[in-house]
């Protein structure tokens, strides 16, 4: 029986929208509870939902740009106030030493405990990983196709997250079987990819690989993607039989229930 629940917390990207802070999703699983990514306004989102960092017991990141690690100083800084509780980080190799110099940034290199566990060299097509402070949680990785190396997510076979990336077969097959999956659609319509996905190159991939998934949702849009959001929506649902949504700052997209598996 497997429980669990799924907050998008920051739907945007590295230029502001206004009503999308950037990337970062709770995921409570098991009770155990991991923040994937932390962009610019998640420890605002963490506030506003009546959730603290002190809760978090691991923090997954997808890749180590900005707009997704910049709020991990003050989450880091807040849950050392609060009781000095160290945080794990997990992220693709390279992540400990690209976040280090934030941490010297309000000078907390010092006095916070941050561990780093890097996932190995060589993800492949998937491999199960150990989160640390979340002991039996099925948690399994792919490598994703961007400017910097990442990696996409998935949770006990009942939830994926793609991270920033261009849209393909194989990151698409990956996520093949899960309730939810929450994929990069930054591009607008009729745009170029450019290590994020346009509408069609995701119909495409889609199309390719046609995964089983009851619901998809897109996120990570930058400006003018967030204003052609109901065409981009329309464009990705004639490539597939899941319900498509286009992801909101927020947004529960997988209520706490229980699985059999």
């Amino acid at each position: 029986m497997i429980s669990v629940r799924v907050t998008v917390l920051g739907t945007g990207a590295a230029l502001a929208t206004g009503d999308r802070v950037q990337t970062g999703l709770l995921v409570d699983v098991e009770g155990s509870t991991l923040l994937v990514d932390c962009g610019s306004g998640v420890l605002h989102r963490l506030a506003g939902i009546g959730r603290g960092p002190s809760e978090i017991d691991a923090v997954l990141l997808s890749h180590t740009h900005l707009d997704h690690v910049s709020d991990l100083p003050g989450i880091v800084k807040a849950r050392w106030m609060i009781d000095q509780s160290i945080t794990p980080i997990v992220g693709p190799p390279g992540t400990s030493d690209d976040v280090a110099p934030l941490f010297e940034l309000d000078g907390q290199s010092d006095r916070v405990d941050v561990t780093c566990f890097e996932i190995g060299e060589e993800p492949g097509d998937r491999r199960e990983i150990a989160v640390p402070g979340a002991g039996g949680i099925d948690v399994s990785v792919v490598p994703t196709v961007h400017s910097r190396l990442g990696v996409g997510y998935r949770f006990e076979n009942r939830f994926g997250f793609s991270g920033d990336t261009e849209a393909s077969a194989n990151l698409l097959g990956f996520f093949d079987g899960v309730d939810v999956l929450v994929h990069d659609c930054a591009r607008p319509s009729g745009g170029e990819p450019d290590n994020h996905p346009t509408p069609e190159a995701l119909s495409e991939a889609l199309e390719t690989a046609d995964p089983d998934i009851d619901r998809l949702y897109l996120t990570h849009l930058y400006p003018d993607a967030a204003a052609r959001a109901d065409e981009a929506r329309e464009v990705v649902a004639e490539a597939t039989d899941a319900t498509v949504h286009v992801a909101a700052d927020t947004d529960i997209v997988v209520s706490e229930r229980d699985q059999t598996n």
